[in-house]
């Protein structure tokens, strides 16, 4: 019996040893769990005190490395390392985010064209043309009985129309015209562009052009013209705009535009009669032209400052030898480089047209606007 109880005694401090031991582990682990705590919270907070991970370092790291960064930055909640991949760089993550293109370009609006198609056009019109205008009429004279006739003549002058070619040539690789992102194709886009840059240079011309080598625009004739109006110190007034409106004859003033550029239309604008009303008369709508004295204002702003002129456009003759023509090549030569070797697409925009004023009594300037 005596045996039994030692040995159930030996067994109980045996079992109070690996007790004791095992709390005493226990507290080992639970003493290392807190140091790592408590060193994870130093590295962090000493991290977070860090200078920002610069491009230049990231691009040194090699794929590997850049994983770990990221996937302890991640355990850690480290948002400064968490950015080293990032769409801003390709490499880094940037392809991942793709670009997304808008279809349509956006263009900025274009000033409106307004000489062709109020003048008299001839189209066809042959490479030479002499066109016979009347410079004055005869005069018709009372007469006493018996008394001798008065004489009198008409006298005419010539202008001529000799077509100038206005011409562009654009050059497009064929994998442009193949992979651009627009709703036409890249071809008729561009084609547009020059069929709108065309009618700009001829508006241009048709109202400045000097005739060497170009049409002979209407403003050529500033001081030539059959009318001219000439403001009072070179200040615009409204009886400037009388003055000019009822010096261009009845039948002229039936189909006659005001043509001027935008600063002195702003002028003009702020002009009053007796009465304290503007001259200028605006369009309720925005869709038409405003007037004075009834009569359209069109804005031309390659016009001078220092004029304005009041015609019937009917007067200024435009000849056509050959529209607008487009054609595309693969092989022709630009510049003495092959659009075939270099795989490219030429495209050539040509017209061959001009302008002269033939009726000189259908137009009115006022000078001194400015």
């Amino acid at each position: 019996m005596d045996e039994d109880k030692d040995k159930e005694g030996k067994e109980e401090e045996i079992e109070e040893e690996a007790a004791k031991e095992s709390e005493k582990f226990m507290a080992n682990i639970q003493k290392m769990i807190d140091a790592s705590v408590a060193k994870l919270g130093e590295e962090k907070e000493e991290i977070k005190s860090t200078k920002e991970v610069t491009k230049d370092e990231v691009d040194k790291m090699d794929k590997s490395q850049r994983i770990s960064e990221f996937y302890t930055a991640l355990i850690q909640n480290d948002k400064q390392k968490l950015q080293v991949l990032a769409e801003g760089t390709n490499a880094l993550g940037g392809y991942l985010v793709p670009a997304v293109l808008y279809q349509d370009i956006i263009e900025e609006l274009r000033d409106s064209a307004i000489i062709r198609s109020k003048a008299t056009i001839i189209d066809p019109c042959p490479p030479h043309l002499d066109i016979t205008n009347l410079a004055s009429r005869p005069k018709v004279y009372w007469r006493g009985e018996s008394a001798v006739k008065s004489t009198s003549t008409a006298e005419f002058g010539q202008i001529s129309l000799t077509p100038y070619s206005l011409a562009v040539i654009v050059v497009l690789t064929r994998e442009l015209v193949a992979d651009a992102v627009i709703p036409a194709s890249m071809t008729s886009y561009i084609t547009r562009l020059l069929s709108v840059a065309i009618a700009e240079e001829e508006d241009k011309v048709f109202t400045t052009g000097n005739g060497t080598g170009r049409p002979t625009g209407i403003d050529a004739y500033a001081a030539t013209i059959h009318r001219i109006v000439t403001t009072p110190a070179n200040v615009l007034v409204p009886d400037s705009i009388i003055e000019a409106f009822y010096r261009l004859g009845s039948q002229y003033r039936k189909n006659a535009v005001w043509i001027m550029n935008s600063l002195t239309l702003t002028k003009a604008m702020q002009l009053k009669d007796s009465q304290n009303r503007y001259l200028f008369v605006a369009d309720p709508t925005g869709v038409l032209p405003g007037t004075l004295l009834g009569k359209p204002v069109f804005e031309q702003n390659d016009l001078t400052q220092s004029h304005i002129w009041l015609a019937d456009l009917r007067g200024y003759v435009i000849g056509i030898r050959e529209g607008i023509t487009v054609m595309q090549s693969e092989e022709a030569y630009v510049d003495t480089h092959s659009m075939f070797e270099r795989n490219e697409i030429a495209i050539r925009v040509e017209e061959r047209i001009d302008g002269e004023t033939a009726d000189l009594d259908s137009m009115v300037v006022i000078t001194g606007t400015n």
